[in-house]
C-alpha cells in the first residue's frame, strides 16, 4: 500500500509504502518515477475535472448550488439593515408631521392636534358619506373629509365638514347599523 503526498501543486511529492515503512520516515519518490508521473498525471487531470485549482494557475469562479446560497446571506443583511435603518428615517418624518383632514374637493384644509382615533371606514365611497350625514344631521354636506393624517400616517373618516361645522363620527356610525340593518339604499346629493 502506497501513500501519494503532495503539499501544493508545485511543491515536492512524496511517496511512502507503508506496508513496509507505517511511520512515513523513508520517501521512495526518487526510486519509483514512473508511478509517481501517472499518479500526478492523475491529479492534474482530476483538479481540471472539477474546477478546483487546476495546475495551469487559473481558478474558475464556481457557483454551484450545494453552496449559492451563502453568496445571498451578506446580500440579505445589507438589504435588511438598509431597510431598517429607511424605516427608521421615514417614521421620524412622518411623527414630525403635523395632524391634518383634507377636504375631498380642496375646499380647504384644517389643522387638528391630537386626533388619533382612526376607522376602518375609508373604503366607502365619498357619496355614501355624504348621503349619510344628510340622512342623519339633516344637514346637506359641502366637503368630505378625504383623508385624516395621523403623524403623516393616512387614517379615516372621522370628522364632517357641514356648512362649517364639525360634526363628531357618531352619526356616521348610526346611519351605517342603520343601512345595513334595513337594508335600505343611500341617497345621492349633488355637492
Amino acid at each position: 500500500m502506497r501513500k501519494f503526498v503532495r503539499l501544493l501543486p508545485s511543491g515536492p511529492i512524496e511517496l511512502y509504502n507503508l506496508a513496509d515503512d507505517p511511520g512515513e520516515t523513508n520517501n521512495i519518490a526518487g526510486e519509483n518515477k514512473e508511478i509517481v508521473s501517472k499518479i500526478d498525471e492523475l491529479m492534474a487531470e482530476s483538479h481540471i475535472e472539477n474546477a478546483d485549482f487546476p495546475l495551469l494557475g487559473k481558478t474558475p469562479f464556481r457557483l454551484g448550488l450545494e453552496n449559492g446560497w451563502l453568496f445571498l446571506i451578506p446580500f440579505g443583511l445589507v438589504v435588511s439593515a438598509i431597510a431598517f435603518f429607511r424605516r427608521k428615517k421615514d417614521r421620524e418624518e412622518q411623527i414630525s408631521k403635523p395632524d391634518r383632514i383634507t377636504l375631498l374637493r380642496g375646499i380647504s384644509t384644517a389643522i387638528l392636534a391630537g386626533i388619533s382615533f382612526f376607522s376602518p371606514m375609508m373604503v366607502m365611497a365619498p357619496w355614501f358619506y355624504r348621503s349619510v350625514a344628510a340622512a342623519v344631521t339633516g344637514i346637506l354636506v359641502y366637503g368630505v373629509l378625504k383623508v385624516l393624517n395621523r403623524n403623516g400616517f393616512p387614517g379615516a373618516f372621522l370628522f364632517w365638514i357641514a356648512l362649517g361645522a364639525v360634526i363628531p363620527s357618531w352619526p356616521f356610525i348610526a346611519a351605517l347599523l342603520f343601512w345595513f340593518i334595513a337594508g335600505l339604499t343611500t341617497l345621492r346629493f349633488d355637492s
